[in-house]
């Protein structure tokens, strides 16, 4: 079977990446720089910026010296992190309603619950997803009901009987499910050392974000490794400011800010990393 081909836009360019993208440009997708509310097109977005940002667009100039937001060439030689977020949101469609209908946020992928992809702005503009990381990172908001402090909270999400996700009741659902987690019942783990319940991503997620992982090494030079302990697994903390600014890779929001716990305990990395597990500084 032939592998199936897409494109990312980096710096107004198409980028051929390896697996299927629904772009900003494509029918179907989400686009975040709409000067309205993506569910309610007759209302514009508010005329004062949302806290904490700076523009009322919800996205804005990468803010890093020698930076040209023209150039692809110039995002593979400043942008260097893959931030994983999930949206505590379910769906996808769910995601880009909170983010840029209500909070005045974005970031620049979309995962879906069955695996589909989604592109909601350029990969050469600064999104509003992982504060002090925005500046040289792509981020991905991954489809998912969250890590909580009690099975209660957690379970809430699925259907006792079928143990398939519940969709929130706004939007619909992309179709072909019902949709499960991989792993049955709970994973528990610990993030920040909280000690935190949580179901797993979908089977589709995971193979979907392993080969964009893949493809923004190949394409964007990011490298495809976590920050790792002295055993080999990934950290659960958040990196010191030295720290930050030393690793190159893909990281979880909890690396970014001691107030985050996405992608959670649940997260099973390995799946999505290639090569040896060693420790990464």
């Amino acid at each position: 079977m032939e592998p199936a081909t897409g494109f990312v836009i980096v710096a107004g360019e198409r980028i051929a990446v390896d697996l299927p993208v629904i772009t900003f440009r494509d029918a179907g997708g989400f686009d975040a720089s709409a000067k309205h509310r993506w569910f309610r097109p007759d209302e514009r977005l508010p005329s004062r910026p949302a806290a904490g940002c700076d523009t009322t667009n919800r996205f804005s100039a990468r803010r890093v010296e020698g930076f040209d937001p023209t150039s692809a060439d110039s995002v593979r030689q400043h942008v260097d992190l893959f931030v994983l977020h999930y949206d505590v949101a379910i769906t996808s469609s769910n995601c880009f309603r909170v983010l840029q209908d209500l909070r005045g946020l974005s970031v620049h992928f979309l995962l879906d619950v069955d695996g589909t992809l989604y592109q909601t702005a350029d990969l050469a503009v600064r999104a509003r997803h992982a504060g002090a990381a925005n500046d040289r990172s792509i981020g991905i908001e991954i489809a998912h009901p969250g890590a909580h402090a009690t099975e209660e909270a957690a379970g809430r999400s699925l259907d006792t009987e079928t143990g398939a996700l519940v969709p929130p009741r706004r939007l619909e659902p992309p179709p072909g499910g019902p949709f499960r987690p991989d792993r049955p019942g709970f994973v528990t783990g610990r993030v920040h050392g909280g000690l935190l319940y949580q179901h797993d991503f979908t089977a589709a997620q995971y193979a979907t974000l392993a080969q964009l992982i893949a493809e923004m090494e190949r394409a964007l030079g990011i490298p495809a490794r976590a920050p790792r302990t002295v055993d080999g697994s990934v950290r659960t903390d958040a990196l010191s400011g030295e720290e930050l600014a030393a690793f190159s890779g893909v990281i979880g929001h909890f690396h970014v800010s001691r107030g985050k716990v996405d992608p959670g305990p649940a997260f099973d990395w390995e799946r999505v990393l290639p090569g040896p597990r060693g420790a990464v500084p």
